[in-house]
């Protein structure tokens, strides 16, 4: 069964957790500090308005949170659960990375590589949980992602390491990149993301522990190239 058949935690697990970051550089921003997606939307409202000077000082800002390794990888990774949440299969596919090596691995199946293939692979269970949501229903799945962990170092500057990370290499174990037949060319800075996925599907619950490989593009921003899902433990059927 796939990520939309596993759920909320005992009573007993804790509450839901800040990510935590390890990285070579530490994040720039404090708490207060406005995310990736605020400042996009900001500049958008800054674009709308013409209100070119604050538009020119939010790309600034934003830039520098790109910049940003972890910033980026905690982004994407909301950006996904947020896709996953609403069944929002257009919101899903920005977040996927533009190569055959785009892979899934949903609990209890075999892998599934390839943009559109896994792309198709969510549209399958998006259907099936907005039928059993019921028309309208404003959040298709009940998720939450818990016990979030982020490791990402720097992204390169001025180089492009995406030959390291070339399909090619995927024989020897590497990660390949998803810099062929795409509009953002990968540049092999990789983050990854590990956490629990509390599920609740309808008729059952469970839990998922998750592991999200995300690749940096050209344009600074992170795109899911490996979502690997196992149910841990077994689900339990709703009284």
């Amino acid at each position: 069964m796939v990520s939309a058949s596993a759920a909320k935690g005992d009573n007993d697990e804790q509450d839901e957790q800040q990510p935590s970051a390890s990285s070579s550089s530490s994040p720039s921003s404090s708490d207060a500090s406005p995310d990736v997606a605020t400042l996009r939307a900001k500049l958008d409202a800054a674009i709308d308005a013409e209100d070119y000077a604050l538009a020119a000082s939010l790309r600034d800002a934003l830039r520098a949170l790109e910049d940003d390794a972890v910033a980026g990888v905690t982004e994407a990774n909301a950006r996904f659960y947020a896709a996953f949440r609403a069944a929002d299969i257009d919101v899903m596919a920005s977040c996927l990375g533009f190569g055959d090596n785009v892979t899934v691995i949903h609990p209890g199946c075999n892998a599934i590589r390839g943009r559109e293939a896994v792309l198709e692979s969510w549209r399958v269970i998006f259907s099936g949980a907005t039928r059993a949501a019921g028309r309208g229903a404003a959040v298709a799945l009940d998720i939450e992602a818990v016990d979030v962990q982020v490791y990402a170092p720097p992204a390169p500057k001025d180089s492009d390491s995406s030959e390291y990370f070339s399909p090619s290499n995927s024989e020897n174990g590497s990660i390949g990149s998803s810099s062929s037949s795409n509009n953002s060319k990968g540049t092999g800075a990789l983050g990854v993301v590990t956490c629990v996925e509390r599920v609740d599907g309808g008729d059952s619950t469970g839990r998922v522990v998750a592991t999200n490989v995300f690749e940096r593009g050209s344009d600074g921003r992170y795109r899911m190239i490996l979502h690997h899902g196992s149910s841990a433990p077994p689900l339990r059927r709703k009284a």
